[in-house]
């Protein structure tokens, strides 16, 4: 038996239209379920913030780090949004870092991201059909832990210092 590209595209066009109806079926599960998580990362750094009020350095925090829950678990993420994230992450670490050992952690981590991200677009590394995956994950863990840390932060500074 020769195997033929038309062959080969002819087969996964059969499996494909077989099985679309299944696919779109788990794709609306799980576009579902994210949109889910994502309301529920909202939900919570708003009860954070109704939980700080009276203390603004932690308020300011958390202002600044819902735009980022919200980019971050969008299904849709676009490059540019790291305009965005990098500098509302940098304001809050500053309002809640216990001294500046911290900010440059931060800091550090946060041109991490940035650096991962210049490697999801526009530049690419060699490789690029798995690099980019890679480099994606580490913008992605970098900017969550990040994230994560400055609401856990902004729950437990105490009003008028960090």
């Amino acid at each position: 038996m020769r195997l033929t590209v038309s062959a080969v595209l002819g087969d996964a066009w059969h499996l494909y239209t077989r099985h679309a109806g299944r696919l779109i079926g788990i794709a609306a599960i799980v576009f579902g379920f994210l949109s889910a998580v994502q309301a529920l990362l909202m939900l919570a750094v708003l009860v954070a913030a109704v939980w700080i009020r009276g203390n603004v350095r932690a308020a300011v925090a958390l202002a600044a780090a819902a735009p980022v829950v919200f980019l971050l678990t969008n299904r849709i993420f676009s490059p540019q949004f790291m305009v965005l994230v990098v500098p509302a992450l940098a304001l809050a670490a500053a309002l809640v870092a216990r001294d500046r050992r911290v900010q440059l952690a931060v800091g550090f981590a946060l041109m991490g991201a940035s650096l991962a991200n210049g490697f999801v677009y526009p530049y690419s590394l060699p490789h690029q059909a798995i690099t980019w995956q890679v480099a994606s994950a580490v913008l992605f863990a970098l900017a969550l832990v990040v994230t994560a840390w400055v609401v856990r932060r902004s729950l437990n500074v105490r009003p008028g210092g960090a």
